[in-house]
């Protein structure tokens, strides 16, 4: 039994082992940073340039924006020990060197371009900070202090991530052929993977069926619901968005689809729904019905995370209809 008066000592030493443990940590973090840097071009950084919301090779390389903020001494000592910390590494350094594009922003009273725009693009928010973007700027992951073995994970997190989130640029673009090639890609690499939305199967099914790949959309339909690759937990009661995939494969109607997607408070079951009627009428050549459902679907909602609400307006877009142009999504982060 410890004595009443040898209690007290109890958290005064676990506080004292734990300061101890972080003067240490910090002390080899200052050591590797300044007296043991990495091998010099382990990392070649790029300069930055203006982002090109125009490119379409959306499956090369992504870029790894590392920004800092330079206004001060103590913030650039801040930046180089987060980059030591994170990059010397040398599995990150590899993996960054093999399968990234890294590029340096600094940010300082100047204000200077590009990095100013950049930022704001981006919506930087966070200093220092890593953001993965796909070639066209569109955001894939962001993190800012981690470990150098949790940053690690977070770069394979982000190569998994961007083939879905190729995918669904293409389909913000109408770019059919690319989207299919980023679905295929998602697929055989990580079938399971948690980036993959519960709709892509769905929409890489309208996608092939775009270009003139019945068979395979068909296929790809029927293996989603075959496989169960949808947790129940997502699925709910009502196996949403299993209706829609019915209605596809020519089981319900349209008229049955509908009714299978109200009391929906959230208007997320409206925007999917109009929008799978809205693409098949089209793809059936009845262009005026197709309008009109896409409409219904581009109304739904002006949430950024809403991909369905999103592709509903570039198809009215394509078919000469007026439809707003859409925000950039660090825009969209202020309001929602």
């Amino acid at each position: 039994m410890i004595e009443p008066g040898r209690t007290n000592l109890i958290p005064k030493t676990l506080l004292g082992l734990c300061i101890a443990l972080f003067i240490m940590r910090a002390s080899a973090v200052f050591y590797g940073t300044y007296f043991q840097k990495a091998p010099a071009k382990a990392i070649t950084w790029q300069q930055p340039k203006p982002i090109d919301r125009s490119r379409r090779d959306l499956l090369s390389k992504p870029t790894l924006y590392f920004f800092y903020e330079d206004y001060s001494p103590l913030q650039k000592v801040t930046a180089e020990v987060f980059e030591s910390m994170l990059f010397q590494n040398r599995e990150v350094a590899r993996l960054v060197k093999d399968e990234f594009i890294p590029v340096k922003v600094a940010i300082n009273t100047s204000n200077s371009e590009p990095a100013k725009s950049l930022a704001n693009t981006l919506g930087v928010y966070q200093y220092p900070s890593i953001y993965i973007t796909l070639p066209n700027g569109k955001s894939i992951h962001q993190v800012s202090w981690q470990s150098d073995r949790m940053f690690h994970a977070f770069l394979n997190d982000a190569l998994i991530a961007r083939a879905p989130k190729a995918a669904g640029a293409a389909l913000e673009n109408l770019d059919w052929a690319l989207a299919c090639e980023a679905y295929e890609l998602a697929f055989k690499e990580h079938a399971y993977s948690p980036y993959s939305g519960i709709c892509d199967e769905i929409y890489w099914s309208i996608a092939l069926r775009h270009q003139n790949n019945e068979a395979k959309a068909k296929q790809v339909l029927e293996r989603e619901w075959k496989e169960r690759r949808i947790p129940e937990f997502i699925r709910g009661k009502e196996d949403w968005p299993k209706p829609c995939i019915d209605y596809l494969l020519g089981k319900i109607t349209a008229e049955e689809l509908e009714k299978k997607a109200t009391l929906d408070p959230h208007s997320y079951k409206k925007a999917l729904s109009q929008y799978v009627i809205g693409e098949n009428l089209l793809l059936q050549g009845k262009r005026d019905e197709a309008i009109k459902a896409l409409k219904l679907s581009a109304e739904a909602s002006k949430a950024y995370y809403m991909h369905d609400s999103k592709y509903a307006r570039a198809q009215l877009r394509q078919l000469g209809e007026k439809v707003e142009d859409e925000k950039e999504e660090s825009d969209l982060r202020s309001i929602y």
